[in-house]
């Protein structure tokens, strides 16, 4: 687990890899979000125009809120509670993080929500199943951009 808020350490490498990953966007909405930590320092780090951060658990969904309040960013990030993509409209543009999530979980979200509006980009970080992951991309003819192991 990270435990980094608001500018008092650096972020671990997985975190900072998604940070370069995400570069500069529209409006970025991390799914899974768990303690908001990619959407502060994205918010910190003025890198989007918008973020969203969503999360099913109610506790988690009630620390994201403490430490984006924390650390001052609430009028920049957006906390939703629910489950995966349901309460948000996934627009052109966008970039969806699913990072910390299992494979099967991520397919599932993502399914959900197909077909995806063009020109989204989608940073998927799997603790599991990355095979099904893979193949998931593959049969809707997603590009992959890059792969690492992290």
């Amino acid at each position: 687990m990270i435990k980094v808020l608001s500018g008092s350490k650096k972020p671990d490498n997985r975190l900072r890899r998604l940070i370069d990953l995400i570069g500069r966007c529209k409006r970025i909405i991390d799914i899974g979000t768990d303690h908001a930590l990619l959407p502060i320092i994205l918010a910190e780090e003025d890198r989007c125009d918008c973020v969203v951060a969503i999360d099913s658990s109610v506790s988690a969904f009630n620390k994201a809120q403490r430490n984006i309040a924390k650390a001052g960013v609430g009028d920049r990030v957006t906390v939703i509670h629910g489950n995966g993509l349901k309460k948000v409209e996934v627009k052109a543009g966008d970039t969806l993080v699913l990072a910390g999530l299992g494979g099967k979980e991520i397919v599932s979200i993502l399914a959900e929500k197909l077909p995806l509006p063009d020109n989204i980009s989608v940073i998927a970080q799997a603790q599991s199943d990355l095979p099904l992951l893979r193949e998931f991309f593959d049969s809707n003819h997603w590009i992959f951009l890059a792969e690492e192991v992290l």
